[in-house]
């Protein structure tokens, strides 16, 4: 500091000024932090030793008087711009808030930003001159609760972070602002604002992607779309949007990205196309983000399914799997049997199984059924037994009852192992489809039972048979053929 001309005018004076800062300070770091900041832009400013003194003891002492006090500062003319710049910064994802994003504060009044912004590329001269954008207006508008961090081992546009200066200021605008911000700007749609600003950061991205980055579409692309789609459903805006990602996703953007669905509970079960080469279909990518809406609009208006089956039956599971029920139903009509089979990977050691769609649907439905009170799982199979009387309801679940998930079946003992069957896990959510898909269930079961009698009789007789054949005696015979039947009338009771 000894170095600084600003410094020597004040060196007789600035010990003083610092004892000052931690006497009042009182221990409070963030204080102290605040008052030094303060004392320094004065410094800056050329201001004299008694003009700093009167500027220090001017500085309230309570933290949220001093936050109103800062934010006073901001200019009457640039007042309607900071509170933009605020309210979005409070609603994004603290600390991951790109800077290249609040560069384009200034197009929000285009009512078509960013729908037509071209992916032309840039430079990283370009993307410097958007960050020096966006350092001035959080300078000027924010009046130090935000700042511009730079992370030294990200490239790109991901390089560039704004960041509250402390969670304390966060907290502020959030507690005792926001409120306050919304009722100046009526008619300024934060939600909506937030959803386009994300989304022309996911365009401006993709140019690096094109580029070869892959970090930046792995962290910052991904951190935009998880937020961006979190939020879709409070924007106005969402359909455009959603068409938007679409033209980017078969054009450029997603278009080499391998993507598999993965159902974590307490069976892992990965769902992924049959084929390597086979990309993530648009649709399955929106269900994943809770587009179910978008995706029944044009199933319904498609006179037919695409013909990739893959695609049909990873579409099915994926709305199985999220719980779009109405999803599932119009893909039935549409021609998708559950019957038929599809490659998945189960538990730890990623293991590929053809299995029915039937049979993931329920071992899905099982481990949501489980793991979540609120689950519409049961109207999910609700909705398949009804529509075919061929599916099997006769299913059993093993079921681990350690607390830990992903641990491995074959290093538990058969006290932490239970046997479930269908009707016992929809006895645990008492819910109007578990009780409709009970009834159906006992309906069908009473119907059956002629035919299960007949079968048990048949195999009571086919082991009779093999009984004599192997020289057993007549009463050993006879044992088998009334287990057969014992166990028939049990299964239909049951």
């Amino acid at each position: 500091m000894k170095k600084d001309r600003n410094f020597e005018r004040i060196k007789e004076s600035y010990h003083e000024l610092a004892e000052n800062i931690v006497l009042r300070a009182d221990g409070v770091f963030l204080w102290a932090r605040l008052a030094t900041r303060s004392f320094l832009g004065g410094v800056g400013y050329r201001d004299s030793p008694q003009t700093l003194r009167k500027k220090l003891a001017a500085i309230p002492e309570d933290m949220k008087t001093l936050f109103d006090s800062m934010l006073g500062g901001v200019d009457s003319s640039a007042r309607e711009e900071a509170d933009k710049l605020l309210l979005i910064a409070s609603e994004l994802p603290y600390p991951y808030i790109p800077a290249v994003l609040f560069s384009w504060l200034d197009d929000l009044h285009d009512v078509t930003f960013p729908y037509r912004v071209l992916a032309t590329g840039y430079s990283e001269k370009y993307l410097k001159n958007r960050v020096d954008i966006v350092r001035s207006k959080i300078d000027s508008l924010s009046k130090g609760l935000l700042e511009l961090h730079t992370e030294s081992a990200t490239e790109g546009c991901g390089k560039y972070r704004v960041m509250f200066f402390h969670r304390t200021a966060r907290d502020y605008l959030r507690d005792s602002k926001v409120n306050h911000l919304r009722n100046r700007l009526p008619n300024f749609d934060v939600q909506d604002s937030c959803c386009r600003l994300l989304l022309a950061y996911c365009i401006f991205s993709s140019m690096e992607y094109d580029r070869g980055r892959i970090f930046d579409i792995k962290l910052n692309i991904g951190f935009a779309l998880a937020e961006l789609f979190r939020r879709l459903s409070h924007s106005p805006t969402s359909s455009k949007i959603v068409a938007v990602f679409q033209h980017m996703w078969e054009n450029s953007l997603f278009s080499h990205i391998p993507i598999k669905f993965y159902y974590s509970g307490r069976n892992s079960v990965a769902l992924r196309t049959s084929h390597p080469k086979n990309r993530f279909h648009y649709w399955c990518w929106l269900l994943c983000h809770d587009q179910g809406k978008f995706v029944l609009d044009r199933l319904s208006a498609s006179a037919s399914l695409p013909k990739d089956p893959s695609f049909q039956k990873q579409l099915f599971l994926l709305a199985v799997a999220y719980g779009h029920r109405d999803v599932v139903r119009v893909l039935l009509q549409k021609g998708v049997s559950p019957s038929d089979n599809f490659t998945v990977e189960l538990g730890k050691e990623t293991k590929e199984s053809p299995m029915s769609l039937w049979m993931i649907t329920l071992t899905l439905c099982a481990q949501q059924m489980i793991d979540d009170a609120n689950s519409g799982s049961a109207g999910i199979l609700l909705e398949l037994l009804s529509w075919s009387s061929e599916l099997d309801h006769d299913a059993f679940f093993l079921v681990h009852l350690h607390h830990r998930a992903f641990i491995q079946m074959e290093t538990l003992g058969p006290q932490q192992l239970k046997m479930v069957s269908l009707q016992q896990l929809l006895s645990l959510r008492d819910t109007p489809e578990s009780r409709k898909l009970g009834s159906l269930i006992t309906r069908r079961t009473q119907a059956h039972w002629w035919d299960r009698l007949m079968a048990g009789i048949r195999i009571g007789v086919t082991e009779y048979i093999a009984s004599k054949q192997e020289g057993k005696s007549l009463k050993e015979g006879l044992c088998c053929l009334l287990d057969n039947l014992v166990t028939s009338r049990a299964y239909f009771a049951g």
